[in-house]
């Protein structure tokens, strides 16, 4: 099955399940907040309920896109360590094709800021040549990393790829990187440094259920 090709980062037609303009009006306590982390979070921005709806979404049109290939060399899975782990987990058990699953890694950040120097630190294990590839991220912020892992990516000449991110930052873009977007989104959010299902600071908070807003 191949993917059908796209022009590059055309994204006109990205549907996010949900874009949350403002912050402050949106945030919500929640029960469930562990005491130790409770002064560190500014309020959650998307429960339980909001995140397993936004995968919902995300993998219906993933299979819709899949379900009307023909035949390739297979279809690999690789999702953005450390960050994804937990999206990527769940997103693929709802999806219904076969798929080969790898990772890859790139480090960017020193504390909450992107130091807008790229490097692979873990390298994907198999071999994409002439494979459909779906990249799976946890969020796109200044654009930087999906802009350099869809170019690293590219040079081991998959027969397609395509982008999937949980979050997406666009206030955060960085004119550079303005035409850069994940083919599949699930939520637009602010500006905000957020927390929780996967996303950390300082390998912390990254086993909350929910996405939160970190107090400042």
């Amino acid at each position: 099955m191949t993917i059908p090709a796209r022009e590059p980062y055309v994204f006109a037609d990205i549907r996010p399940t949900l874009a949350i303009l403002d912050t402050q009006n949106y945030l919500r306590q929640h029960d469930s907040v562990p005491e130790v982390y409770a002064s560190d979070i500014a309020g959650v921005l998307l429960s339980e309920g909001d995140i397993r709806n936004g995968i919902s979404a995300v993998s219906a049109r993933i299979n819709q896109d899949v379900r009307s290939l023909s035949k390739s060399a297979g279809v690999v899975l690789v999702t953005v360590l450390h960050g994804a782990m937990v999206f990527s987990s769940d997103l693929m058990r709802r999806l219904h094709f076969p798929f080969q699953t790898d990772s890859v890694a790139v480090s960017s950040y020193e504390g909450t800021e992107s130091t807008g120097s790229y490097q692979v630190k873990k390298e994907i294990g198999y071999s994409i040549l002439g494979k459909d590839v779906i990249v799976v991220e946890d969020i796109v912020d200044t654009g930087g990393t999906l802009d350099f892992l869809i170019r690293h990516i590219n040079a081991k000449n998959p027969a397609s790829l395509r982008t999937v991110a949980l979050l997406d930052k666009i206030d955060r873009r960085k004119p550079q990187f303005a035409h850069i977007k994940a083919d599949y989104t699930g939520f637009v959010i602010p500006d905000a440094f957020v927390i929780g299902y996967g996303l950390d600071y300082v390998g912390h908070y990254r086993g909350l259920p929910f996405v939160a807003v970190k107090k400042k």
